[in-house]
């Protein structure tokens, strides 16, 4: 609403879904870019002494809610993400309100969660939210939207430029962040080289071709500048011995046992033209482990990265 904070409640990806990498870099840069105040993820659910996946919401047990939400906080809380310099109003006269939800509902079955409908008949559509900032006022005369702007026959990119999101094709879906601190890709990344300014993301093809690869500097800085950068690499996670039904979308109640497994995806990260970085693993806790050799070829440095390292994420440093 026009002058008033804005935040988000219980949101969340559930397990056992294959996608809940995508969540927080997805979530939180659209939101950072919309200027909203404050999102609730539902919910933290301590248990992760357990050392699996025990519930449909639970972040605390779940490894690609746990390593993404500092990743989270950064593209949230942090200047990161640029917001949003133009808006999209909406008006709609307070005295409508009421009518437009029983015209909709109809008046035994009115319900005021179900607005979506108010937007489209203003002419809103969903690409918006990615390009351009949106609100809502309750002061005009009749119900308007203040720019008609067209879905996009190709991507959707935020007015920005920081923010893309592919979704022409549902097994090809690409959702991109390239900011000057944070670098994300999201989705079918399989297969594909994905440039984000110097920073080139290349996934090998996998059993369905999908991963999710965040960059997010730790200090606010560039990431040419940046002296601690958090490197996530994260696809699919399952507890051992998960029940799965046959068309894999559901396991029922049979949650299987400990440990989670997380999947490690085979992704070349090419740094071009920044000063040298060193590698390291991090632990479940985040502490640094060992030192990966970074492979240093005309004037870029590369970073191999894969299960063989046996962690999701790291951190690259410098002095």
């Amino acid at each position: 609403v026009k002058g008033m904070p804005l935040t988000i409640s219980e949101y969340d990806h559930p397990a056992p879904t294959f996608y809940c990498a995508e969540m927080y870099p997805m979530m939180n840069s659209i939101a950072a870019f919309q200027d909203w105040d404050g999102i609730y993820h539902f919910n933290y659910s301590p248990n992760s002494e357990l050392g699996l996946i025990n519930g449909y919401f639970s972040a605390s047990a779940h490894p690609l809610k746990q390593v993404f939400i500092p990743v989270g906080a950064i593209l949230f809380r942090m200047p990161t993400i640029s917001v949003g310099p133009s808006v999209v109003t909406m008006s709609v006269p307070e005295n409508d309100i009421v009518n437009e939800l029983i015209a909709f509902n109809k008046k035994e079955n009115i319900n005021a969660q179900q607005t979506d409908y108010i937007w489209k008949k203003a002419g809103w559509n969903d690409a918006i939210t990615v390009l351009r900032r949106s609100e809502v006022e309750f002061d005009g005369d009749k119900l308007t939207l203040s720019g008609q702007i067209p879905e996009p026959d190709g991507s959707w990119v935020s007015e920005t430029g920081e923010i893309t999101w592919d979704n022409r094709d549902a097994n090809q879906s690409v959702f991109t962040v390239n900011a000057p601190a944070a670098k994300a890709a999201v989705g079918y990344i399989g297969g594909k080289a994905i440039e984000l300014g110097n920073v080139t993301i290349a996934m090998d093809t996998t059993y369905n071709n999908w991963g999710t690869v965040t960059l997010t500097t730790v200090d606010g800085k560039s990431m040419n500048e940046s002296s601690n950068v958090l490197l996530v690499v994260a696809g699919r996670a399952e507890n051992t011995g998960m029940g799965w039904n046959e068309e894999m979308n559901s396991i029922g109640s049979e949650w299987g046992t400990a440990p989670t497994i997380a999947e490690g995806l085979p992704v070349k990260i090419t740094l071009n033209e920044m000063d040298k970085f060193k590698l390291y693993t991090l632990d479940p806790a985040g502490n640094q482990g060992s030192e990966i050799k970074i492979v240093k070829k005309k004037g870029a440095q590369v970073l191999n990265l894969g299960a063989q390292h046996k962690t999701i994420w790291y951190l690259l440093t410098r002095d």
